[in-house]
């Protein structure tokens, strides 16, 4: 079968995920994604340097930074 947008974002609003569509390489929509990626990468300094963190974690803290961003932005 053909793929579908409209029946995954359906699909995602049964289960209560907020679905946010954008278009790359239009300079509205690259700004809110480099702000999005420097806001991640802020939070992750930030809890290396506070909490003393070994480097070889930054892609778990990242990982659950961006769930923690996505878990504020659902409710």
């Amino acid at each position: 079968g053909e793929f579908i947008l409209h029946d995954l974002i359906k699909y995602l609003q049964e289960y209560g995920v907020t679905c946010q569509l954008f278009i790359i390489h239009i300079p509205q929509q690259n700004g809110i994604l480099k702000w999005k990626n420097k806001t991640i990468l802020n939070q992750v300094k930030s809890m290396f340097i506070s909490e003393s963190v070994p480097l070889f974690f930054w892609t778990k803290v990242a990982h659950i930074i961006i769930q923690f961003i996505d878990c504020i932005l659902s409710i």
